[in-house]
């Protein structure tokens, strides 16, 4: 799905089969990835790194990375976030240093720098709280109606609100 100022709805369904790899990749925006159900594994800047249900994934533009599908199985939801949405997020103070910080140096189109943060839930209800939240997001995504991008914005601050306090 993709969060951006956008004359088309940009929601889209894919399935990857066992064993496949993505290519190794960069984007000119932000990727807000969370794993709604299962295990997902990156390799990100030449790491491995394993995701259980209710992590999220916040990479940096530029950051190199890629989708590793194996003898796993997930369902994720993927996120590409522009720098406008995260300008507002960044207004609104509501986000802890460490977000803040990786917020900024994205902002400042760091083209030599990449970065990722991984979030873990500290409780199941942050994850209900977090699947509810991504669930009327993508709902909304789907509806996009003149309303939509407001109503989008909020709910990316709810996301947020929700990683500074329950992750």
């Amino acid at each position: 799905a993709t969060m951006m100022p956008s004359p088309e709805n940009f929601c889209y369904h894919y399935s990857y089969s066992e064993g496949k790899y993505t290519q190794l990749h960069t984007h000119d925006y932000l990727e807000l990835s969370y794993v709604v159900e299962g295990e997902f594994h990156q390799r990100i800047l030449n790491k491995d790194v394993v995701f259980q249900k209710g992590d999220l994934c916040l990479i940096d533009k530029n950051c190199l990375h890629q989708e590793i599908m194996e003898g796993t199985s997930a369902t994720l939801l993927f996120l590409g976030i522009t720098n406008v949405m995260f300008q507002d997020i960044m207004k609104r103070q509501i986000t802890t240093e460490r977000i803040s910080s990786f917020l900024k140096m994205a902002l400042m189109e760091q083209k030599s720098l990449q970065q990722y943060l991984h979030f873990l839930p500290q409780a199941e209800e942050a994850v209900s709280q977090m699947d509810e939240t991504m669930t009327s997001l993508l709902l909304e995504l789907q509806r996009h109606d003149e309303a939509s991008p407001i109503i989008c914005r909020g709910l990316l601050l709810r996301i947020f609100r929700i990683l500074n306090t329950q992750y």
